[in-house]
C-alpha cells in the first residue's frame, strides 16, 4: 500500500508493493466444529450451536485467535478455559507455529484439481476444535500468546541467518520495532508491519534464499547460493533440492504444483523476486509441492 507521500524513486525501489499487500491481507474462511468426543461432555441443558465461523488471515497463526474462538464457546458455557484448545484436520493435529495459510496449503487437497476460479475450493476450511486429550507427543501447548510470539521471532532470526549468514538485523531491532512488528502482524496492519520488516529484507546481496519445501511428510531446507542472479528461478531450486526425489525427471513431466499462498507458482519465477515479495511474515518462502491426480 502506497502512502500519499510516496515518491517516484520509492515506487521504483518497490514496484510490486501491491503484491506484498495482497499476500499480507489474504484471508482464509474457516469453520470450527467441536470434536464429537467433546460434544458428549456438554450438559444437555445447554442449548448451543457447535460451530464457529471466522475469517483468519493466511499469514497469521491460530493461537492469535484462541481468545476470540474460546470466548464464543465459553460464553455459551461449553468450555471453561482456552488452555486445552487444539485443532485438527482429518484427524491430523495442526502445528500452532505454522502460518494458517501454510497449514491449509499442506493439508487441503480440494484445490489441486480445480482451477483458481472454481467455487469448489473446499472453503470454508472445516477444522475440528478440541477441548480435551491434548496430543502432547505431537504439539507443544501454547500457554499464552508470548509462546507463539517467541517462536515467531526465533523463526525470523533463522530466516535472517539464512539470508545473510547472521541474525544481526533481527537482533538489532529496537524493542519498539519488535513490538510494532508483532502487534501489526496480530492486528493485520500491513503498513505498520512492512515499515519495520523492510529493514530485514532490503540489504543486498543475499547470501542464500530463506526457503522451505514441503512434500508429503518431508520438509526440505538447504542452502542455495547465487541468489542475487535474477536469472535463477524456482525451477533451479527445485532441481537442486529435489533431484533425489524426482530422479532428475523433467519437472513438466511429473505433474506437480508448487503452491505458495494458495497460488500455483510458475517454475520460471525468479527466486529473488519470490523471496522479496511472496515470503511469509517470518520471511521464509514456505512452498508446498503437491502431485495432481492423473
Amino acid at each position: 500500500m502506497e502512502s500519499e507521500n510516496t515518491t517516484e524513486s520509492e515506487e521504483n525501489i518497490y514496484p510490486f508493493e501491491n503484491v506484498r499487500e495482497k499476500v499480507f491481507n489474504g484471508i482464509l474462511p474457516v469453520k470450527f466444529v467441536i470434536a464429537e468426543n467433546d460434544k458428549s461432555k456438554i450438559p444437555e441443558s445447554i442449548n448451543y450451536e457447535p460451530v464457529y465461523y471466522a475469517n483468519i488471515p493466511r499469514c497469521s497463526y491460530f493461537p492469535i485467535y484462541f481468545k476470540q474462538i474460546a470466548k464464543y464457546f465459553i460464553d455459551r458455557h461449553i468450555i471453561e478455559n482456552e488452555e486445552d484448545i487444539w485443532f485438527s484436520y482429518n484427524d491430523i493435529p495442526l502445528k500452532f507455529h505454522y502460518p494458517v495459510g501454510l497449514l491449509y496449503d499442506i493439508y487441503d487437497n480440494t484445490n489441486i484439481n480445480q482451477s483458481q476460479n472454481s467455487d469448489k475450493l473446499g472453503l470454508p476450511w472445516e477444522i475440528t476444535i478440541h477441548f480435551s486429550n491434548f496430543p502432547k507427543e505431537k504439539l507443544i501447548k501454547i500457554k499464552d500468546l508470548d509462546t507463539i510470539k517467541d517462536t515467531y521471532f526465533t523463526t525470523l532470526k533463522e530466516s535472517d541467518y539464512m539470508r545473510y549468514g547472521n541474525a544481526n538485523k533481527v537482533m538489532c531491532l529496537s524493542l519498539d520495532d519488535q513490538k510494532i512488528l508483532w502487534d501489526s502482524l496480530c492486528q493485520s496492519k500491513f503498513k505498520d508491519f512492512w515499515n519495520i520488516n523492510i529493514k530485514l529484507l532490503n540489504i543486498m546481496p543475499w547470501s542464500n534464499i530463506s526457503a522451505r519445501l514441503y512434500i508429503n511428510d518431508t520438509v526440505i531446507q538447504e542452502k542455495y547460493a547465487n541468489i542475487s542472479d535474477e536469472n535463477v528461478t524456482l525451477r533451479d531450486l527445485i532441481n537442486d533440492w529435489c533431484k533425489e526425489i524426482f530422479s532428475d525427471k523433467n519437472l513438466e513431466d511429473i505433474n506437480y504444483q508448487y503452491i505458495l499462498h494458495g497460488i500455483n507458482v510458475s517454475l520460471d519465477t525468479p527466486l529473488l523476486w519470490l523471496g522479496q515479495y511472496l515470503s511469509y511474515p517470518d520471511n521464509w518462502l514456505h512452498i508446498v509441492l503437491k502431485q495432481k491426480e492423473v
